[in-house]
């Protein structure tokens, strides 16, 4: 038994680096295409704009297949609470599970490099297992889908090939990091989301909305622009908070 489940592994590991290989062929051979596939991998206009964009179209627009006002707004209100439980999430799987070098930093690949990527120094240290854009992007395209089928559609393809696949294609993830990542983000949002939702409710957060718009709304785009980004400002301070605070 323990022979069988070595030799399944091993399988499931060849296939793992056949189509990392496979898709990292596309990098390499015109300096155009690399330079399109670094911009869609880092630029937020391309990744995290995008169902922000769909949030706030639906918030504003106020039309969901029939949802009432009331319970739409708590439903994409829950979504950009589970898009901040999703990403602190995948970092606590990211540390929990065994450490996993990534593609660009494993020898014997032998992986093709953008032109203009600086492979060395992208994310080294960080465990590649697993990919916390894919369990931020299929939680928030997870929440959409609540609400909105057809945008929901398009944002959980956005999140696999705009988000996930340019990832793959730099060897900055394999195929199993996006795979459990987005099993991960789906998985969040279906359980914290019906949560979230009823302690919208509770709490009473969009009576805020009426009460106080100003407040709101400066919190909700400050939220937003966060979940936009990756959370990348966020983290930087943290990060420069903890080293202060160590030193």
């Amino acid at each position: 038994m323990a022979c069988r489940r070595c030799a399944v592994t091993s399988v499931l590991v060849g296939l793992d680096a056949a189509v990392l290989r496979e898709l990292n062929s596309l990098v390499g051979g015109s300096w155009s295409l690399d330079q399109v596939i670094l911009e869609v991998r880092t630029n937020p206009i391309f990744k995290g704009i995008v169902p922000m964009m769909m949030l706030w179209g639906l918030w504003f627009g106020g039309a969901a297949e029939g949802m009432a006002r009331n319970c739409l707004r708590a439903q994409l209100l829950a979504t950009v609470l589970v898009a901040c439980a999703a990403i602190a999430i995948g970092r606590a799987l990211a540390l929990w599970l065994p450490f996993r070098l990534r593609p660009i930093h494993t020898e014997g690949l032998a992986l093709k490099t953008p032109q203009g990527f600086d492979a060395a120094g992208t994310l080294d240290g960080w465990s590649s297992m697993p990919s916390d854009h894919a369990v931020l992007f299929f939680a928030l395209a997870t929440g959409i889908f609540a609400v909105h089928r057809t945008l929901g559609s398009l944002a959980f393809l956005h999140a696999a090939m705009v988000v996930s696949l340019p990832r793959v294609v730099v060897g900055v993830h394999y195929p199993s990091d996006i795979l459990v990542g987005a099993l991960a983000g789906v998985t969040v949002a279906a359980l914290l989301g019906p949560v979230f939702v009823a302690l919208t409710l509770r709490w009473g957060l969009l009576a805020q909305e009426r009460a106080r718009p100003g407040l709101f709304y400066a919190l909700m785009l400050a939220v937003t622009f966060q979940v936009a980004s990756i959370f990348d400002s966020l983290r930087a301070l943290l990060g420069t908070v903890a080293e202060i605070l160590l030193a």
